[in-house]
């Protein structure tokens, strides 16, 4: 098998043990990524001229290239090479660069190759890895800029319609990529480099009629329900009664997976939309970013992430009638009145625009690529429609 040098080049390196004083110490290294048919590995060298490395790194798919956080950020032009989810086996790796172009090549070629790109996708993807850096010094700017609505915006109930008809609007778009399909469940994103969030659908179909699936989502957003995770620790700052009514609320989340990862908070208008109130037959939840006066100032030094429009969209599933069951010919007022005309399915649509900043945007990015993603986000919508079965059981009678 042939090997391929996808990148050499000096560095340097944090050491994996503290010394005498108890400190870690920043060494220079010759790295050397290498891709041998599936295999690809990242060796480091003391010297430029030596045969055999002080260390390896066999990479996989449980790896990611990302970031650091704040409190990592020890050096310039630094990124780390380190597990997808802290394990307390694996190690992580911080490497520091001569400057941000090369520290992006880095990133770029180890990330296609922990894909499982070709050794030709990834040279390419390597030199287009200036232009790549243009692009998220340019969205970097705007994720610092764009926090959310402004409070004459949101308090505003036809600004809250306008976004909910862009939900639906972003849900029934046609140039979605990476579909995923399985247990009739689609799993898709749009491209992560030409946009601030991470924008990712999820959609199925459920047996169970749209109101009654609209009632257990509204039921799951309270304390205990089935999609209260996201604002466990919320503070609620405003109620707006003007409908369609809303909240705007605090959220705070430690990440306790991710040790050295700074915790994230929030502030987000959290909405029920009926379908009465919307232009198509639709209903469901919305939440999206906005800027409030009462915010809770940032604490324990968390970053605040940007939400864009995000949420449930809920559309019914119209089935052909039987061609008996079509005629009512012999039918008279008081039998059509009694019909349930109510479609007996619904569409079932998660749209989720994120940008959760720094090290933890990259992990969202990578381990969607890896497929990890991908399996939890179709593992927790399968699981929820075995809810909304269960829920339906007892309600429709």
């Amino acid at each position: 098998m042939t090997e391929v040098v996808l990148k050499d080049g000096f560095a340097v390196k944090k050491s994996g043990q503290k010394n005498l004083f108890g400190q870690y110490h920043w060494q220079k290294r010759w790295f050397i990524l290498i891709q041998k048919s599936s295999l690809v590995t990242l060796s480091y060298y003391e010297k430029k001229t030596d045969k055999v490395p002080k260390g390896q790194v066999k990479l996989s798919n449980k790896y990611i290239i990302r970031e650091p956080e704040a409190d990592e950020n020890e050096k310039p032009h630094l990124f780390a090479v380190g597990p997808l989810v802290e394990d307390g086996a694996t190690r992580t790796y911080f490497i520091s660069c001569e400057c941000d172009e090369d520290k992006l090549e880095w990133m770029e070629v180890l990330n296609a190759a922990i894909e499982g790109a070709s050794a030709e996708t990834a040279l390419k993807r390597r030199s287009r890895a200036s232009v790549k850096f243009t692009a998220h010094a340019k969205l970097d700017r705007m994720c610092s800029l764009q926090t959310g609505a402004k409070e004459e915006m949101y308090k505003d109930p036809e600004w809250r319609k306008q976004q909910w008809e862009e939900l639906v609007s972003i849900a029934g778009r046609t140039d979605w990529k990476k579909h995923d399909v399985k247990d009739g469940v689609t799993v898709s994103r749009m491209g992560f480099n030409e946009n601030q969030h991470a924008i990712i659908k999820v959609e199925g179909i459920v047996d169970a009629k749209m109101r009654l699936v609209y009632g257990f989502l509204q039921k799951s957003l309270t304390q205990g329900g089935k999609l209260d995770f996201p604002f466990r620790k919320e503070k609620v700052l405003e109620k707006i009664s003007c409908k369609p009514s809303c909240s705007i609320v605090d959220c705070f989340h430690e990440i306790r997976n991710l040790p050295r990862t700074r915790p994230r908070c929030a502030t987000v208008l959290k909405m029920a939309m009926p379908n009465h109130m919307t232009s198509r037959e639709t209903c469901g939840l919305l939440i999206t970013s906005v800027n409030h006066s009462k915010s809770t100032p940032l604490v324990k030094e968390a970053v605040r992430i940007s939400v864009g429009v995000t949420g449930c969209v809920l559309e019914p599933v119209s089935e052909p009638v039987p061609t008996a069951a079509a005629s009512t010919s012999n039918m008279d007022d008081s039998d059509e009145d009694e019909m349930d005309t109510e479609p007996m399915k619904t569409k079932m649509t998660f749209i989720m625009q994120v940008n959760l900043q720094g090290s933890l945007q990259r992990i969202v990015k990578a381990s969607y690529k890896s497929g990890l993603l991908v399996i939890g986000m179709r593992s927790f919508y399968l699981n929820l429609v075995e809810h909304i079965n269960n829920y339906v059981k007892i309600i429709d009678i």
